[in-house]
């Protein structure tokens, strides 16, 4: 099962009056999205909460929801406990680390019901390495894997090919 946030298809017209959809991602295979991935590991996201992207610069000033959705310059950001590195193995994160999913029209109740207190299996990409790294999916709109998928995850990280 893959744990993707719901599509927004309709357009949402934002304060001036200016229409904008957002387009789903091609699809991947599950081992596209774990393979693309530079950090996995299983986690519980903590401490929700809306933030403005600030890694945009053409998002300066501009609001990061309206009318119950993300905007295109908003994300969902939340501290994830790491219980276990999955790759690269190497890697000990000491604390929490901060996981951001967004640049898109997505539910607020949505992201709230699939990212609050929750336990996932992440995979992911540093999309900031500004102060502390920033995570964020290794394919769009793909939030994680559930626990039930870990097993698979681990076959397929196994026999993932990278670069050396």
């Amino acid at each position: 099962m893959k744990l993707r946030v719901a599509k927004v298809t309709a357009l949402f017209v934002l304060g001036t009056a200016m229409a904008v959809a957002t387009a789903p991602p091609p699809g991947a295979s599950f081992e596209e999205e774990v393979c693309s991935a530079t950090h996995v590991f299983v986690g519980k996201s903590r401490n929700l909460r809306i933030v403005a992207d600030d890694l945009n610069p053409k998002c300066a000033g501009k609001p990061a929801e309206a009318g119950g959705f993300l905007t295109m310059c908003g994300a969902a950001e939340v501290d994830i406990e790491v219980e276990e590195v999955l790759f690269p193995t190497a890697w000990k994160p000491t604390g929490t680390v901060r996981y951001r999913f967004g640049g898109g029209l997505f539910s607020l109740e949505s992201l709230q019901r699939d990212l609050k207190d929750q336990r996932y299996v992440f995979h992911t990409v540093i999309i900031s390495t500004t102060d502390a790294p920033i995570f964020g999916p290794s394919y769009p709109w793909v939030l994680a894997k559930s626990l039930a998928e870990a097993s698979k995850v681990k076959e397929t990280l196994a026999g993932c090919k990278r670069a050396k």
